[in-house]
């Protein structure tokens, strides 16, 4: 039997290779590139509250094996992205630099409160969300994540009292978290990260104590009666087929993940979602806005609602048909 090679946590500097300064825009664009690649969290200088970064330098944090950091090089490289230096970390290092790059948050009625450690968390607030940042996005300070939560307090929510709601990439688990605290919501929630699926764990945990949010380890739900994944053992990889007509349907479907992967999940979101239920797409980037709008589209979809911040566009739409 082949040995698995150990991971550890590095922080890897990246450089543009380009000799001009690159845009807000293409820094983004490296940014979600790297989280591809599998970084679980990435710092840019606009962005930064960290000195030490050059206008063209990327600060990325994976856990990775000396095999994988070599592959990992070559492929920035073929992407426009030299390695300046790599750093061993702690993993306590890593919870500790993501906890310190992230304040308490006010997003309408709800407040996203970092908080160091599990342990560290104080009794849960009925319009509050505490989170263990690190190795799931959706800290609250992104701002894909602020305008789903945002979507998710809009009075045709209200309305709606979504019941049954899908959490697509889940990774930190706070739109999850955010659905039950308003509605009372049961949540199915996936994730093909296994560490961001602890995280959320965690999170769900210090937040809500209560089985109401199902975890599946794999990009679509579990079948039913699959129990939640407990981080103990490996989870069964959920392998619904998304152009199955006999899947499981929502109220509410949010997506704060890559625009190719919203527009390769259409067909699996267009089954799950409810006649008249809302579905909510965020990571999407403005160059990438189109093509994700050509796909979501009439007679299927009504788009209620456009919201820009930054590089980014949210979506929330209705399916009509």
């Amino acid at each position: 039997m082949n040995e698995v090679a150990p991971r550890s946590w590095k922080q890897i500097i990246f450089r543009t290779t380009s000799n001009l300064a690159p845009s807000d825009a293409e820094l983004e664009e490296y940014s979600w590139l790297l989280m591809e690649l599998g970084a679980d969290g990435v710092e840019t200088s606009p962005q930064s509250i960290a000195p030490n970064l050059e206008a063209n330098q990327i600060r990325a944090f994976f856990q990775i094996s000396e095999i994988e950091l070599v592959q990992l090089q070559e492929t920035a490289t073929s992407c426009g992205l030299k390695c300046l230096s790599v750093t061993e970390l702690q993993q306590r290092d890593w919870v500790r630099a993501a906890f310190d790059l992230h304040q308490p948050l006010q997003i309408g009625g709800l407040t996203v409160v970092p908080v160091e450690a599990p342990e560290s968390a104080k009794p849960p607030l009925p319009n509050q969300i505490q989170i263990v940042p690190g190795t799931g996005f959706g800290t609250g300070s992104h701002e894909s994540t602020q305008t789903a939560i945002e979507f998710l307090q809009l009075p045709v929510m209200q309305t709606l009292n979504p019941q049954a709601v899908l959490d697509l990439g889940t990774g930190s688990g706070v739109l999850a978290i955010a659905a039950v605290k308003l509605y009372g919501a049961r949540v199915e929630a996936t994730e093909i990260d296994a560490s961001a699926l602890d995280n959320a764990r965690d999170n769900i945990n210090i937040n809500l104590g209560h089985e109401q949010i199902r975890l599946t380890l794999g990009e679509f739900p579990a079948p039913p009666g699959q129990p939640s994944y407990s981080g103990e053992e490996p989870s069964p990889i959920s392998i619904s087929n998304p152009h199955n007509p006999s899947v499981q349907t929502f109220d509410l479907i949010c997506a704060n993940i890559y625009a190719e992967i919203l527009i390769r999940f259409e067909p699996f979101i267009r089954r799950a979602a409810k006649p008249s239920g809302l579905v909510i797409l965020c990571g999407i980037m403005k160059s990438l806005q189109e093509e994700v709008t050509s796909i979501y589209t009439q007679p299927t979809w009504q788009t209620l609602q456009t919201e820009t911040k930054g590089n980014w566009v949210g979506l929330l739409l209705r399916k009509v048909n």
